[in-house]
């Protein structure tokens, strides 16, 4: 029997971004597979006035159900938490009256509150970035996951999710929305595009990792080529059009028209940066396989995330943030005699990238997954290996305390201050690089973190070794012994949870 599953979602529906369309989408397809599909949201205000299922072009195979949840969205990042919250509790209380059989979110609070909440229900958490590890380790002991890229498949992985609790599912498409399209000469008519123009075309978010600033500047050296931006806010839109007036500036357009929009295009451009590791690693963006369905040749950054999609048969890639090459993709692409060629390639390849393809999938993982608890790797060897870092620092701290004390007959508290900093390189360095493995990138941040951990350690070591040495009148040496098997513990759980992450 078909699971009944509750697709639970802290969004604006219908709304204009991308994730709507997705989660759409994706309970549309699972729908398709036999499962009971129920999506539920907190029935917050939109100005998006069409009915869910026609402004995404989405048959109603599955049902809405709104948890009318107190709004406190306005009042920024603080609000949305609290509203979060608010809807996790109504949710989960709705999951398990209507008995609810799996749990599916994309939203990371929900995903741990639900965990806590519905410990017993399975629950399938779809991961789009790079997460907390001590949120990964606390929802894995009861939920399963679906990665949105091979890069964030590898993450979970290295905070310590088991490989085959994770599913490596791309976005996808769907086709038949492509499948009939109007001409490009309708398409131009009604969007006011020239009809003898090279026109490249941008569709999607003006976000600045999604790399559209490299395009308007590219623009300056493209004389014979029209660039013309679809999406982003009025208010984006309206700058941008006074910076860039060689730039023909649509603004947002709604998903009913991207079929019929793309074909007004000569070549599609997606120009993500490679300064966020979102970009880099993270993003499965719909625009990529909706520009595949479009028959039209397609630029793209030179992305290890574009690239899990993405060869040299079905597109012309590019280097990231270089105005210059990609000025010289868009030509290349424009002038190519093998470009219709890719273009066909790509829409060959896409393929493989339908919503029921990617629900029929997670559908098979949720069975061979489901009765799985407690899939947590066990991190025995980095814990031995914390322990052997923190006593060679330990020692190093013991040695130039007890040098500076007994020989050269400093004020203790001031060998203890000496000492703890000059422990402090060797601790950083052994946490990050061998306890923790973490040999990319963030090493400002974390040396950040670490040395205000570090300084607050210090002031805990000062006052754990005054009332133990002063007070309680122990020796110094055992006073510091005493403070150093405290901190330690806790700081082992800072480091694996925050900082090396």
């Amino acid at each position: 029997m078909s699971p009944h599953i509750l697709y639970i979602a802290a969004i604006r529906l219908p709304t204009e971004k991308a994730h709507g369309l997705q989660i759409m989408k994706m309970c549309e397809a699972l729908a398709s597979t036999g499962s009971q599909m129920e999506l539920v949201v907190p029935g917050r205000k939109t100005h998006v006035v069409d009915d869910a299922f026609s402004y995404y072009k989405v048959e109603q195979r599955f049902s809405i159900h709104t948890c009318k949840t107190l709004d406190f969205v306005q009042l920024g990042r603080f609000g949305f938490l609290i509203t979060t919250i608010l809807f996790a509790l109504r949710a989960a209380w709705y999951a398990k009256r209507c008995g609810a059989e799996v749990l599916y979110t994309r939203d990371r609070i929900l995903a741990l509150l639900l965990a806590l909440l519905l410990p017993g229900t399975p629950l399938l958490f779809e991961v789009h970035g790079r997460e907390p590890r001590w949120l990964i380790r606390l929802v894995a002991r009861h939920a399963q996951f679906v990665a949105i890229t091979g890069g964030v498949a590898d993450t979970l992985v290295a905070l310590g999710v088991a490989p085959e609790h994770v599913l490596v599912a791309h976005d996808a498409v769907d086709l038949s929305d492509f499948s009939n399209p109007e001409s490009k000469a309708v398409a131009r008519t009604r969007l006011g595009i020239t009809q003898n123009a090279q026109v490249a075309m941008y569709i999607g978010r003006l976000d600045g990792w999604k790399g559209v600033g490299t395009l308007l500047e590219a623009s300056k050296q493209l004389e014979s080529v029209h660039v013309v931006i679809i999406g982003g806010e009025e208010g984006q839109v309206h700058e941008l059009q006074e910076r860039y007036p060689n730039v023909q500036f649509l603004g947002y357009r709604p998903y009913a028209e991207l079929a019929n929009n793309q074909v007004a295009a000569d070549v599609l451009v997606l120009p993500n940066t490679a300064t966020d590791e979102t970009s880099v690693r993270f993003t499965s963006p719909l625009k990529l396989f909706t520009y595949m369905a479009s028959k039209r040749p397609i630029v793209a950054s030179d992305l290890p995330s574009l690239r899990e999609v993405l060869d040299e048969e079905s597109a012309y890639f590019v280097v990231p943030d270089d105005t210059s090459d990609l000025a010289r993709g868009i030509m290349h692409a424009l002038t190519d005699g093998e470009a219709a060629q890719k273009a066909n390639q790509a829409r060959t390849n896409v393929e493989r990238y339908t919503w029921r393809s990617r629900a029929e999938s997670i559908v098979r993982f949720l069975d061979q997954t489901q009765a799985a608890r407690g899939i947590v790797r066990p991190q025995h060897r980095q814990v031995v290996k914390f322990a052997i870092a923190g006593g060679l620092s330990a020692c190093t701290n013991f040695i130039i305390l007890f040098v500076l004390t007994d020989l050269f007959h400093v004020y203790y508290l001031v060998s203890a201050t000496v000492a703890f900093l000059a422990a402090f390189a060797v601790s950083f360095l052994l946490q990050k690089f061998w306890t923790f493995e973490h040999n990319t990138g963030r090493t400002h941040t974390q040396l950040m973190l670490y040395f205000i951990a570090a300084m607050v350690n210090l002031l805990i070591t000062i006052g754990l070794l005054y009332v133990l040495t002063d007070v309680l009148h122990l020796w110094y040496m055992f006073s510091a012994l005493v403070t150093a098997f405290l901190i330690a513990i806790g700081t082992f759980f800072l480091y694996r949870s925050v900082i090396f992450i």
